[in-house]
């Protein structure tokens, strides 16, 4: 699964939630285009 952390997250969380399997986005999208993104 993939995480958007698109109001940023810190790179303990980034750590954690890689370390748990999950792959993370931290692409910053727009309100507006986050259902396009």
């Amino acid at each position: 699964m993939i995480v958007l952390a698109n109001d940023g997250i810190a790179k303990s969380g980034v750590t954690a939630l890689e370390n748990a399997g999950f792959k993370v986005d931290l692409t910053t999208v727009a309100q507006e285009q986050l259902i396009d993104y």
